[in-house]
């Protein structure tokens, strides 16, 4: 699929390797430096914003003046849990949940397009530290 388009060839190999969640290049093996040296922060917000319109990335904004790039390529819906003291995000799915929105929706008549659930918190790796 990523020959089909115009993304720079030494980005390529990091996109195919990734992660869930990230901020510019994080979370999608563009990190400048960590793979390619060559990569520069452009390129990387330049991919990313082309990769969001394709639909094969999503732009979501977590906490004020701190964008990342989930990387949707063959994900399932999903919601999040966001650490409020070090901002770890952690991906979920829960069928119950799914389940019971989707009866609040029909019991007031409401006809379900989509949610986005976000539950801020503290980690466990945070909570272990005080």
């Amino acid at each position: 699929m990523l020959d089909d388009i115009k993304i720079p060839q030494r980005c390529q190999a990091g996109m195919a390797s990734a992660g869930p969640l990230g901020s510019a290049g994080e979370g999608w093996g563009l990190d400048r430096g960590k793979r390619d040296p060559h990569i520069g922060q452009v390129t990387v917000y330049r991919t990313l914003k082309q990769l969001c319109r394709m639909g094969m990335a999503r732009e979501r904004h977590f906490r004020v003046n701190h964008t990342v790039y989930d990387n949707v390529v063959r994900k399932t819906h999903h919601d999040h849990l966001i650490c409020t003291r070090c901002g770890r995000i952690i991906e979920f799915s829960n069928e119950d949940i799914e389940r019971i929105q989707r009866e609040v929706a029909k019991q007031v008549g409401f006809k379900m397009t989509g949610h986005r659930l976000e539950i801020s918190g503290v980690c466990r790796e945070c909570r272990e530290e005080v």
